[in-house]
């Protein structure tokens, strides 16, 4: 009954406590030498008496406050809310704000006055002429604060003490010290016989935690009086919870429960550096360690020295998050990815489920330096598998092969791929290619794309780069690319297959030349295929070169070398020459020419 105003908090959960006085009557005059020196000394300006009362409160309590010209406040109503899209706000420093729903104000029946925690609005600030005034002193979130400082570039001594975490309480007593401080100036004032504290009371914070952990955790030996004695110092209140275990009963008070202390490795953390971390005795911590397969590890360093010595690439390490600018600039659109639930950026919200797109974000930034570039990435993956948002994550390996004014030999980036495999300690019998017509990913090309298995397991693809997509790359003149990527966990854990002794024939092994031209549907492999079911004298197959020309028309040139052998006898003439007969028919059958 003592204020005609009333006070609303709509946003309890970013101002947990909102304290106000109304003073109907008080008299505005210059501060006196013993503030205005005081203010001056930490570098405040001295205004007049009402400002600097309420900027001394703010450095010498850390407490912010702010009044109000009580004859501005539009319906005598101070409410506590989230800002309305498109309100503006003009600050005390002249500058013109438009607010977003995220900020948080005190406002009257008709438009905000504050940006709350920040700073005033100029038209509702105290004045020569005021001669009642609302004083406000409250408790807003730290996160809110600081987002809204940053959000409009005005950080503030009042913004910096709230983004600490401030004891809720403390807003109440600051009230009590203005008025204080209002007498000590003999300023003539008349405040309302209330004051209103809006907000609910938090229940003071308690913590159980036994003797046992803390005398673990430290590593010191403590008496249940030493413990009492240090935390009672601290203003904690202590009691005995239960003898067997020993356990402590530790109430907090608020003003070191809204600041550090909100767990039992909190109260561990105030025992022992009150105790004195010189007590602490210096031991060396026991490791203990198990005998381990060190077989992925070895096969890890010898795939990345073949990569980088042997095949002349250079690896890459890039971050586990996409860029999504690269990506909506390459039009990829990458399925099974993994949502990031609080993101770094807007630039960077989903991890990686392939490791190509970044290494093509990694061609476009270089490619300007070298017609040629050779690059590989071995680093983790995460995919999301099914609709139960199941998320495995595996070891990935992938390469670029990238040449600029000439084209990129896919045989001969398939070759380094096997020779990977051996240099991995897998035989060429355990790999298996198989073609790929229709690739589900769009960087690889159509009909020059291979699955990779190994051990009959698809571990990934390799092949041509599709010329549509490299073009979104913008990279001037035409250039082409060979590609892959691999999940390396099958090829660095799995166990080699058993080797076993296979006797050799005691007899000389005889060969035969077969120069081939072949149209360019029917795959080397198949090939090799179709001479090795010849006869049972075939050993093993070689392709010893193959090469293109433009006017051939759609055909190329293979020669094989077949090695026959028999365990028993040498071979006659008659049947090395009728195995080559059979395997000139077999060939034409598929469509070869016999080159003479």
């Amino acid at each position: 009954t003592s204020s005609p105003f009333t006070v609303r908090n709509e946003a309890p959960d970013v101002c947990k406590k909102f304290n106000g006085l109304y003073i109907p009557s008080i008299t505005n005059k210059a501060s006196g030498l013993f503030m205005a020196s005081r203010l001056l000394n930490v570098g405040q300006r001295p205004i007049n008496m009402l400002v600097d009362l309420t900027n001394y409160v703010t450095f010498d309590w850390s407490q912010p406050v702010h009044a109000y010209d009580a004859a501005a406040v539009e319906g005598n109503a101070l409410i506590v809310r989230r800002a309305k899209p498109g309100e503006k706000l003009m600050l005390l420093d002249d500058n013109h704000i438009e607010l977003t729903p995220q900020d948080l104000v005190i406002a009257n029946d008709v438009e905000p006055m504050c940006l709350a925690g920040v700073k005033g609005g100029k038209q509702f600030s105290v004045n020569d002429r005021t001669s009642a005034l609302y004083f406000e002193s409250a408790c807003f979130d730290a996160g809110s604060v600081r987002r809204s400082a940053l959000r409009h570039k005005t950080r503030t001594d009042s913004s910096t003490r709230f983004e600490k975490t401030l004891d809720p309480y403390q807003a109440e007593e600051a009230v009590l010290r203005f008025l204080a401080l209002a007498d000590q100036e003999k300023v003539a004032l008349n405040p309302a016989e209330y004051s209103v504290s809006v907000g609910v009371d938090e229940m003071p914070k308690e913590i159980l935690i036994t003797h046992e952990f803390l005398a673990a955790r430290s590593g010191m030996h403590f008496t249940q009086q030493e413990i009492i004695g240090l935390l009672q110092a601290l203003e904690l209140v202590v009691t005995i919870e239960a003898e067997a275990p020993l356990t402590y009963r530790v109430r907090v008070p608020s003003f070191r429960a809204s600041k550090d202390i909100k767990i039992k490795e909190d109260i561990l953390e105030e025992v022992t550096r009150s105790y004195g971390y010189v007590n602490v005795i210096p031991t060396l911590p026991v490791i203990y360690r198990r005998p381990f397969d060190l077989t992925p590890l070895r096969r890890m360093r010898k795939l990345k020295h073949f990569l980088s010595d042997k095949a002349g690439m250079t690896e890459f390490q890039n971050y586990s998050l996409y860029d999504e600018q690269a990506l909506e600039q390459m039009g990829l659109q990458e399925p099974s990815y993994v949502s990031v639930v609080n993101p770094v950026s807007e630039h960077y919200q989903r991890m990686i489920s392939s490791l190509l797109p970044t290494l093509f974000k990694n061609i476009k930034e270089n490619h300007v330096q070298r017609d040629s570039l050779s690059i590989f990435e071995c680093a983790r993956v995460w995919k999301s598998v099914g609709n139960n948002s199941a998320i495995t994550e595996q070891k990935s390996l992938a390469g670029v092969f990238f040449e600029k004014r000439k084209g990129v030999d896919f045989y001969a980036c398939k070759e380094i791929l096997i020779q990977l495999f051996k240099a991995v300690e897998w035989d060429t019998s355990c790999v298996r290619f198989e073609k790929v017509e229709n690739p589900s990913s769009s960087y690889y090309k159509p009909y020059q794309t291979m699955a990779v298995y190994l051990q009959d397991t698809l571990i990934g693809y390799a092949g041509k780069a599709e010329p549509v997509f490299l073009s979104k790359l913008d990279i001037l003149p035409t250039n082409d690319a060979f590609i892959f990527e691999l999940d390396v966990t099958n090829l660095l854990t799995q166990s080699l297959p058993v080797k076993r002794f296979v006797p050799f024939s005691r007899f000389q092994d005889t060969s035969f030349d077969l120069s081939l031209m072949v149209p360019l549907a029917i795959t080397a492999a198949s090939c090799d295929a179709v001479l090795k079911a010849v006869s049972p004298l075939v050993e093993k197959i070689e392709l010893l070169d193959f090469f293109e020309k433009e006017e051939w028309h759609n055909k190329r040139s293979l020669t094989f070398r077949v090695w026959l052998s028999h365990h028993e006898r040498t071979l006659t003439k008659t049947e090395i020459e009728e195995v080559w007969q059979a395997a000139t028919r077999a060939v034409q059958a598929c469509g070869a020419e016999l080159r003479v």
